[in-house]
């Protein structure tokens, strides 16, 4: 059956990385363009197309072998648009020679990939495997050693950055970093099917394709998933902290947004992290304006109760909430105090609601 034929981990991953380069245009449409924005909207792209004809190789080597002439052909401009994504991440400021110099590089090795693909695969019969090309004639002799080499020069520099950037990611975005070793390991998998692929080919050693093919979906996954986590990742876990964080909050953002006498009003339509900084916002407002009627210090735990119960007073010569809690000296320790003080505030609401249930009983 062709259906069969077709490499479904290549076309599904070809699905992410087109979906990957529309979001990230939509996403950036408002932002300045800069050449990591459009290498890395060209490499997606490029790998999605890439990755389709590699997936529907087979259904198409009949057709002048077609498919293995897109993969070759559009992989010179991958690992060029990898390479300038690597040059705009150790360069602050990209040298014009030093970029001008992998633009041209990944062009003539395109241009060589595409030229010899109708002197060496197009008029051939259908070419599953190209161990198999024998005798092994100059054109293709030319494209396999520039299409292995430009790829296993291409991976080592991405190889290179991503372990080199590791060991600083992991102490301020472990998820970043976990990416970086994703996409690592993807590349030195990727160096190792070309190497004993390219040079199996070129000098004439017979080995088993399909045993060392056989993990290049695992490979281009790593590298996919890992640029997807690169994107999506520090975001994704932000908003889920923000969400918990409102969760912990919820309950002391309502008392004191009911108790205040300013215009403070929940933002629920805004994104999760803007809502929890509102929420500190308008509980600092609301712990530094509402007052209570004690003349000690009192603890989080009786301030929770206070709040809870509404005891508060318009007695301009009553301490705030701010300044009946135990002192703070730092940002930090205010934090801190308003997360313990939101803890209470739970505990409070769970023992009414445990109160009532009793009393209904």
């Amino acid at each position: 059956m062709m259906v069969d034929k077709v490499n479904w981990i290549f076309i599904a991953l070809a699905g992410v990385s087109l979906f990957l380069a529309v979001e990230r245009t939509v996403r950036l449409k408002d932002q300045r363009e800069t050449v990591n924005h459009q290498a890395m909207s060209v490499a997606l792209l490029t790998l999605g197309v890439a990755a389709t004809a590699y997936g529907t190789m087979t259904l198409t080597a009949s057709f002048f072998n077609f498919g293995l002439a897109m993969w070759h052909g559009l992989l010179g401009i991958l690992i060029g648009a990898l390479e300038v994504i690597v040059l705009t991440l150790r360069f602050e400021q990209i040298p014009q020679v030093t970029l001008r110099r992998a633009q041209v590089r990944s062009g003539l090795v395109t241009l060589v990939l595409f030229a010899t693909w109708p002197l060496g695969f197009a008029w051939a019969p259908p070419i599953n495997d190209l161990t198999k090309i024998d005798p092994l004639n100059p054109a293709v002799a030319l494209h396999i050693a520039v299409f292995h080499l430009y790829i296993i020069w291409g991976l080592l520099q991405l190889l290179s950055l991503s372990f080199s950037r590791v060991p600083r990611e992991f102490g301020r975005r472990p998820i970043s970093a976990v990416a970086l070793v994703m996409v690592g390991l993807g590349c030195a998998g990727f160096i190792w099917v070309n190497v004993v692929l390219g040079g199996s080919v070129l000098i004439g050693v017979h080995q088993d394709v399909a045993s060392i093919r056989a993990p290049t979906g695992i490979f281009l996954s790593l590298c996919v998933g890992g640029a997807a986590l690169l994107g999506f990742g520090e975001r994704a876990w932000a908003a889920i902290v923000a969400r918990y964080r409102l969760w912990q909050l919820g309950r002391l953002w309502e008392v004191s947004v009911h108790l205040s006498s300013s215009e403070l009003r929940l933002r629920m339509q805004l994104p999760a992290s803007a809502r929890t900084q509102r929420a500190y916002i308008e509980i600092s407002d609301a712990l530094s304006t509402l007052r209570v009627d004690t003349e000690r210090q009192l603890s989080v735990k009786e301030v929770a109760a206070l709040l809870i119960r509404s005891e508060t007073t318009e007695d301009r010569f009553a301490p705030t909430i701010s300044q009946a809690l135990p002192p703070r000296s730092t940002r930090l320790e205010d934090l801190h105090m308003i997360h313990a003080l939101a803890k209470e505030c739970r505990k409070g609401k769970q023992r009414s609601f445990s109160s009532s249930l009793h009393g209904g009983s």
